[in-house]
């Protein structure tokens, strides 16, 4: 009947979701990248988070295929000026079904160099 059309069709768009990880390398670090890809993530509707690493930037990236394809647009073509990306790898990962926000993560680099420092100091 209509119920089973309309879990069909559910499950169907939910089955075109995707998500990938993407690390950019270049220089991406303290010059706006990571609230850049946040407020885009947002406009385009897109899940996940972005975070620096000691190469560049990671983002993780879960939506449909064109809001994926759209997001990889904006941030190739229209990034802040002093953001300079060499690469851009894009790499198909496991979907987080309980995901529901696009969020800025704590950094790799800042967290392994506060855990450095307070070695450190005696």
């Amino acid at each position: 009947g209509r119920n089973s059309l309309i879990m069909s069709k559910a499950v169907v768009s939910y089955s075109l979701i995707q998500r990938e990880r993407w690390l950019v390398a270049g220089q991406v670090q303290g010059v706006g990248f990571r609230p850049f890809v946040f407020r885009e993530a947002l406009e385009v509707g897109a899940t996940g988070f972005v975070s620096n690493d000691r190469f560049g930037a990671m983002i993780e990236v879960q939506g449909a295929r064109e809001r994926l394809d759209e997001l990889h647009r904006r941030i190739t073509t229209s990034a802040p000026k002093l953001v300079n990306i060499h690469s851009l790898s894009r790499q198909p990962i496991s979907i987080r079904t309980a995901e529901s926000e696009f969020v800025i993560a704590a950094s790799e680099a800042s967290t392994a160099q506060s855990a450095s420092c307070e070695v450190t100091i005696d």
